[in-house]
């Protein structure tokens, strides 16, 4: 149940000001550490992407030297059998 308004006669508490500057104070820490974590996220995306796109080269380029080593080696099986 909601709580009943203050009457716009009544005066603000005292400490209201205070208050709403630590209240201020605490959401703009809580958006820079959003930030930061947002950008730590970002940053480690970015990270592995790069490692994938180099890990996938690497394994491109094993595949093909492999596949050429298994050319080499059907051929001289070829040329010993037939």
């Amino acid at each position: 149940m909601a709580e009943p308004r203050l009457a716009a006669s009544q005066p603000p508490p005292e400490d209201m000001h205070w208050a709403v500057s630590y209240l201020r104070e605490d959401l703009q820490d809580i958006r820079n550490e959003m930030r930061r974590i947002n950008e730590r996220i970002d940053n480690t995306g970015r990270e592995l992407h790069q490692r994938i796109d180099e890990t996938s080269v690497a394994a491109a380029s094993e595949r093909g030297e492999l596949r050429q080593q298994i050319e080499a080696l059907s051929n001289r099986l070829d040329s010993y059998f037939c």
